[in-house]
């Protein structure tokens, strides 16, 4: 019952209780019940203006580029970011090498 008050507000032992709880936590998420028409077509506008997330389809509309391509900066950018020539070796992999070597000729003495 506490868990979905909305469900038992016909009940004829507890129901005037779940509603109740019902209204307060509904005041307490910030939302409300609509008594009047004019809060009903005020929810729905305000539903309206809201932006709709579809899943991964809305992931793939905030691409720039979808609507427009890439112009030549941005391309320049995006391939300086992928490049992987400008990538040095990390130094510390070669340390890690070294390490280990020394330690295989010391355990073998």
């Amino acid at each position: 019952m506490i868990a979905d008050p909305a469900s038992f507000t016909s009940d004829p032992i507890h129901g005037v209780w779940m509603s109740k709880y019902h209204q307060a936590l509904l005041k307490h998420q910030g939302t409300r019940q609509a008594n009047t028409m004019e809060e009903i077509e005020e929810i729905f506008q305000q539903q309206r203006g809201k932006e709709v997330d579809v899943g991964p389809a809305s992931l793939s509309d905030r691409n720039p580029w979808s609507k427009r391509p890439p112009d030549d900066k941005e391309i320049n950018e995006a391939l300086q970011k992928l490049s992987y020539s400008g990538r040095r070796e990390n130094a510390w992999w070669s340390e890690l090498e070294e390490d280990i070597d020394s330690l295989d000729k010391g355990g073998s003495d």
